[in-house]
């Protein structure tokens, strides 16, 4: 005999970071940190905001939500080369899962240096990573451990 239990009703809750005024860096690490899936959006930073912040978040009614909602944030970022970094956003569409799995972005630079900007937990679907790296560099989405998507920076 096997028994099946179901939480019922109630689903597992995160509390919902304040991210802005956040650096690309600070955010990739509250990725790893926190069961809330970011969709992030960008414009050119005018000349009142920090380039590479986040300036603004979707304004939520609780402070504790279900793990794995979306909630949308808005970087200003830098035109063109700064500090040393082009700045961007890593898009791409990953098939719906039935539970969220192990996702990585890796960058591989020219100069044949390899490292992990973030790895964290998604459900699939549309899926956005803010990124600051240097020219040339091949950025690699893995799930499960598996090559999924590539870009070159440039």
């Amino acid at each position: 005999m096997h028994f099946v239990v179901s939480r019922g009703p109630t689903f597992d809750n995160t509390r919902v970071p304040n991210i802005v005024g956040n650096t690309v860096n600070d955010v990739l690490q509250q990725m790893q940190r926190t069961k809330i899936i970011f969709d992030f959006t960008q414009h050119r930073a005018s000349s009142d905001e920090a380039p590479g912040t986040v300036v603004r978040t979707q304004q939520l009614t609780s402070e504790f939500v279900p793990n794995f909602t979306r909630v949308s944030a808005e970087f200003a970022m830098p035109q063109g080369l700064h500090n040393g970094s082009l700045y961007g956003i890593f898009e791409y569409n990953l098939p719906e899962y039935p539970f969220a799995v192990p996702v990585t972005l890796t960058a591989n630079t020219e100069d044949g240096d390899s490292y992990t900007l973030v790895n964290f937990m998604h459900p699939g679907g549309r899926i956005t990573i803010p990124y600051a790296v240097p020219r040339g560099t091949d950025l690699v989405l893995s799930v499960n451990g598996r090559d999924h998507h590539k870009i070159s920076v440039r």
